[in-house]
Parts: C-alpha cells; structure tokens; sequence
C-alpha cells in the first residue's frame, strides 16, 4: 500500500465505495504516522516509538505484534472496532490523508477504484478533495489545523532529539526477547524514548522543559505507551 497525492486529473474517475462491506484490510498496516493531533487516542492502545527512514525521524504506532502477514489489529472483533469511540485519528482518516499538507488517499484501500459502481467521488466540481471525506474523515478541525499540527509535531521531534530523549530501541530492549520480536524487520529504524534519561535530565536541569509544558505532556503519554507492546504481545499469545 502507498499514500499517493491526489491528483485532479489522474484520479477524476476515482470513486469511494464505503467501509459497510470491507473486510477491515486497513486495520493490518504495519507502520501508522502519527501527530500530536492524535497522541492522546493513539498512546492509550498502541505503542508510539519514532521511525527513521530516508533522513526523517517520525513519531509512529503499530496496530499489532509482529510481521506476519494479514494480520490484523487485536482490537476488531470480526470486522467491527472494539475500541470504535475512540480509535485515533489515523484510524478515523483512512484512506485518506495529507502528505506536505497535500491530501492523499492510500491506494491500498479495496474501496477506491475506478468504478462505475455507485460510490463517492473522490473530487468535487473545484477538483478538491471531497467534501464530504472532509466532513466524514479528514475532519474539519484537523483540514484548518493541518499546517500547525505538522509544524508543531516537527518542533516536538526535533525538541527530542536535540536533547537526546531519543535511543535506538534495540538497545533500550537488548535482553527482553518480547520486546526485540515485536518488529524485528524494523528495529534498526526504530528510537524510543528514554524515560529514565530524561528524568534524571530534569533534576540536573529544572528549566529543561520551560515554555514546553505540552512537550512534557506528550512524553509522559508516549513513555507510558511502551506498556502496550506487551498488551499487544498478550493479546496475540491469547490467540493462538
């Protein structure tokens, strides 16, 4: 699956023929980006580590434990989200998203095609993304604030890894086999953030997170997101 930028004249046809009859094929990605928009909901059931690929480190969740292919999120029951009311927003956007601030739509999707079937097009009459996937996906909020929630998430990366909050994950978990199996064709793309160095960083410095209240925030949630790697481990183990 690719997230391509949408284009007025190469997807004009393209329609969206609704989630009603899907199999949840969305809910078995392997890597999720994330935003500060959606830290709360994502931390709170997924593990959020940062993903260094092609000279940019990003903040990123996983659905579920392990690379086994069509696996799916623990979180469905069938096809329908156990945790529907409060899936992040990662889940709510698909399969769409916004890549420089640009809208893109995953090409993975089963329900995005060239079709002659009934569906929603893709475009409307301005060749802007439709809105209606504004209204029923992107989301209003997020489309405004789209621009300082990508800038705010840069600050709060580069935040990170100025102060050296960030470690490779394989060394962070050297002798604990659960957590290096989680995404073992990864791990040398992964960080995580180091809870304990920065907290015996705030002591040494009690002005480290001065005028970044909200970055502080942000870590606590992250850190205490480390735990779901073994809710997810368990939830697997529990379905074999």
């Amino acid at each position: 699956m690719a997230r391509l930028l949408l284009n007025s004249k190469k997807h004009k046809d393209y329609i969206f023929e609704g989630c009603s009859t899907c199999d949840a094929k969305c809910c078995s990605s392997n890597i999720i980006y994330s935003t500060i928009y959606d830290l709360k909901e994502a931390s709170a059931l997924f593990p959020i580590l940062f993903y260094v690929a092609d000279g940019k480190i990003s903040p990123v969740y996983f659905f579920y434990y392990g690379e086994t292919v069509g696996e799916k999120c623990p979180h469905l029951n069938g096809t329908m989200c156990s945790v529907y009311e409060n899936r992040p927003y990662a889940c709510r956007s698909y399969p769409f998203s916004f890549e420089q601030g640009n809208p893109c739509f995953d090409d993975g999707c089963p329900k995005i095609s060239i079709s002659k079937n009934s569906g929603v097009s893709l475009l409307d009459a301005k060749k802007k993304l439709n809105p209606y996937f504004i209204s029923n996906f992107v989301g209003k909020e997020f489309t405004e604030q789209k621009e300082e929630i990508f800038t705010s998430t840069g600050r709060f990366v580069d935040f990170c890894v100025k102060n050296n909050f960030l470690v490779p994950y394989v060394n962070y978990y050297a002798n604990n086999a659960p957590y290096l199996n989680f995404k073992p064709s990864l791990s040398e793309q992964l960080y995580i953030i180091h809870p304990q160095r920065i907290a015996v960083m705030r002591m040494q410095n009690k002005e480290l997170f001065l005028g970044h209240d909200d970055f502080l925030q942000y870590i606590m949630m992250i850190s205490a997101s480390h735990k779901n790697i073994e809710t997810l481990f368990a939830l697997k183990e529990a379905k074999i």
